[in-house]
């Protein structure tokens, strides 16, 4: 790969604990509703984090964060890259990739993912120029709740309860619910599979303080769990603006209505709790719950495009 020319005022190198701050107003200005997280540059692993720094100020930070494909034998990373948009146009990012591209070398990486808004053209161009490709798009939505939401019962035979009801009834419901939700995700289309949940990663995420059991619904058919959709907070605290999570339906009881009637359950949740919005994203190849959304009111809020370059040695 062609070096780019090299500003010597812009310093790589690995982070430190006072970059931090630095770093999450950065990838505020790209993604502010997913910005990076303190956490994982606490104590980065120096042979994959680093930030440009330029006269004693950070103004750019890239790291590698190992993915999970289907084949975990496969090394894989999900690339992070961001410039301080006063500081953009100067070759920052390209050094920073330079050292990110021959991290991934070292790692024996076999593939790199990453992602970018389909407004972004000009960072778009420069991962094209270093052989990504698009593979996927998650189209996001957004629904600004209404004094009034659309109607949907269930079909005949189905009922819809909570997932904190179901939990003072049945405590032990969680398996039945973790062996639906893998039915869902497995046939939702996407380029990149991941493996499905293990029981005790699905314990695990219940304990999400951000899950509002409360707004988990559930149909079921008797005592079969058929469906479900959930909510969450977004941003902690008082949520204004609430993130729809996985809906989804058993692959016996599809094309009913059970979907629709479960999102109208989480858009009532939402106005009767004075939420103002809800967020949610879809792969841009699940037609089918492109028109739930839609039908229930969601519109286009961006288009999330997935790229993708193998790694060669």
């Amino acid at each position: 790969m062609a070096k780019e020319a090299i500003d010597l005022n812009i310093i790589i190198r690995t982070p430190r604990p006072e970059d931090i701050e630095a770093v999450v107003a950065i990838s505020r200005e790209g993604y502010p509703e997913r910005s990076e997280d303190p956490k994982h540059w606490q104590d980065p692993d120096p042979r994959r984090y680093f930030v440009a720094e330029e006269d004693g100020e950070v103004v750019g930070y890239g790291c590698l964060r190992p993915d999970l494909p289907r084949q975990p034998e496969v090394p894989q990373y999900r690339l992070h890259l961001g410039v301080r948009p006063d500081r953009r146009g100067r070759s920052i990012g390209g050094r920073l990739y330079d050292h990110l591209y021959e991290a991934l070398v070292s790692l024996r990486a076999e593939n790199v993912w990453t992602r970018v808004r389909h407004t972004e053209f000009d960072t778009l161009a420069f991962l094209e120029r270093r052989g990504f490709m698009d593979r996927q798009r998650q189209i996001y939505l957004t629904l600004e709740v209404a004094a009034s939401v659309p109607q949907a019962s269930p079909p005949q035979g189905i009922v819809i309860t909570t997932l904190k009801d179901e939990l003072a009834a049945h405590p032990d419901c969680y398996r039945a619910i973790h062996d639906l939700q893998n039915l869902c995700f497995a046939d939702i289309p996407t380029a990149n599979p991941t493996p499905l949940p293990s029981f005790d990663d699905f314990q695990k995420s219940m304990q999400d303080p951000a899950l509002l059991f409360d707004g988990y619904f559930l149909a079921k058919a008797g005592e079969r769990f058929v469906g479900l959709s959930y909510l969450a907070r977004e941003g902690g605290g008082a949520p204004t603006t609430l993130s729809q999570r996985l809906t989804g339906t058993h692959p016996d009881f599809r094309r009913r209505g059970i979907a629709m009637a479960l999102k109208a359950c989480t858009l009532r949740y939402a106005r009767e709790h004075g939420c103002r919005r809800i967020i949610t994203r879809t792969n841009a190849l699940n037609t089918g719950m492109l028109a739930v959304n839609r039908a229930m009111g969601f519109a286009h809020w961006y288009t999330d495009i997935q790229l993708h370059r193998p790694i060669g040695h």
